[in-house]
């Protein structure tokens, strides 16, 4: 782990000067992918579930992935010891979510809520100069904040861009059903379907803003997430306390969507493939620890992901349960291994590898206000995204406020 984080802090990767990407490669088609549509609709639209729920108005967050693609490109230098040379450069991502919700009812006939919410994704990209990565995040305030008028994508053809994702609508809960429901600037309708008692959920967005159909679907998300036994009348210190919160779901989600040109010169191709697997997550055990694994079902024989995590009592928020309550410090670790298969159309090569995660929060029940700070190290929520990263390493910072502030 030291030496990622000298690697994540290194600044010009390649000891040449100028240097360009190689259009019509596989890496270069990569490269787009990773800051193309399937992140940012996955991003935006799953930044919205997970993120503006509970009593939440604002929340905020920061994404730093280095290694998210390996682009091949030549060393411009016209004279020097490298000129004419290949390097494999790594692509870094910075991406920025931001998030608002405004309530209007929130004490309705059972238990109803409605609010309007706004939500969005922005990815800014760089090759070979790293130390400047670590500042793209706090660039993507303007179009994560217009993204509408800024429009759904682009600054350039090549992979040194930024793409641009948002969702818009309304969230209507209550003890019987949930919605959360919208539109996409990238893809089209946005639905969320909840019932909280047994945990049952749908989720997807589908349709390319012309033709609204699943055969179109941006991700498919499907089955049990957070069923608590408190719900069905367990004590909440006993047995319920004991077996924790029970997710099993199955998701089809893209890994790429991307059309590759030779930078607009040649014949473009269409790059697509899908990850589909059967999740299950047990957590919240004794009130400490989770057990994750995944398998991909079109790839039998095959343990995408198995780790256990340690966490502090309270870090999973529990629906029939008190919330905690006053200023309170919470940690969350998580180590385990993930497995990919060889994929020659992105020039990688599979197999297991380690994973890893630490996240630190800070929460103050009397100011409603948290943040958090994440690192990941091959973590199965950026692989799944960027399937063509390797030994990719995340930062995260997220901020949340919340309803009594306002």
């Amino acid at each position: 782990m030291i030496a990622l984080l000298q690697v994540a802090a290194a600044g010009t990767l390649t000891p040449c000067d100028t240097f360009r990407p190689i259009a019509g490669t596989a890496g270069f088609s990569n490269a787009l992918s990773a800051v193309r549509t399937n992140s940012q609709t996955y991003g935006a639209a799953t930044f919205a579930r997970e993120r503006l729920t509970w009593d939440t108005v604002i929340a905020m967050d920061f994404h730093i992935i280095a290694n998210a693609a390996s682009v091949p490109t030549s060393c411009a230098d016209t004279e020097g010891k490298y000129a004419g040379d290949i390097f494999a450069q790594p692509l870094d991502l910075g991406a920025t979510n931001l998030g608002f919700a405004l309530p209007f009812v929130e004490d309705g006939p059972l238990n109803s809520k409605f609010r309007a919410y706004y939500a969005s994704s922005v990815t800014q990209s760089l090759i070979g100069q790293r130390a400047a990565s670590w500042t793209l995040p706090m660039f993507n305030l303007y179009p994560a904040t217009f993204a509408p008028l800024v429009g759904r994508s682009n600054a350039g053809r090549s992979v040194q861009r930024y793409a641009v994702d948002y969702v818009a609508g309304a969230y209507f809960g209550s003890d019987v059903v949930s919605v959360q429901a919208g539109y996409t600037g990238t893809r089209g309708l946005y639905l969320d379907v909840r019932q909280e008692q047994t945990a049952l959920f749908f989720d997807t967005v589908f349709g390319d803003g012309e033709k609204l159909t699943f055969g179109t679907a941006a991700y498919l998300l499907a089955g049990l997430q957070g069923l608590d036994p408190v719900a069905f009348g367990a004590d909440e210190d006993g047995t319920a306390g004991i077996v924790g919160v029970t997710s099993l779901f199955y998701r089809d989600l893209p890994q790429s969507d991307a059309v590759a040109a030779n930078d607009g010169a040649g014949e473009e191709r269409t790059v697509f493939s899908r990850l589909q697997t059967g999740n299950l997550r047990q957590e919240d055990l004794w009130g400490q620890f989770d057990v994750r694994a995944s398998i991909p079902l079109n790839q039998p024989g095959l343990v995408r992901e198995l780790t256990l995590a340690a966490h502090s009592p309270g870090w999973h928020p529990r629906r029939f349960r008190e919330p905690l309550d006053g200023e309170y410090r919470l940690y969350y670790v998580r180590a385990g291994v993930v497995n990919l298969p060889d994929q020659p159309l992105f020039g990688v090569k599979g197999g297991v590898r380690p994973t890893a995660r630490a996240d630190f929060a800070l929460y103050n029940d009397g100011a409603d206000m948290s943040v958090r700070a994440s690192l990941r190290y091959n973590d199965p929520d950026l692989l799944d995204l960027y399937p063509f990263a390797y030994d990719a390493l995340g930062f995260n910072l997220e901020f949340t406020t919340s309803m009594s502030q306002f």
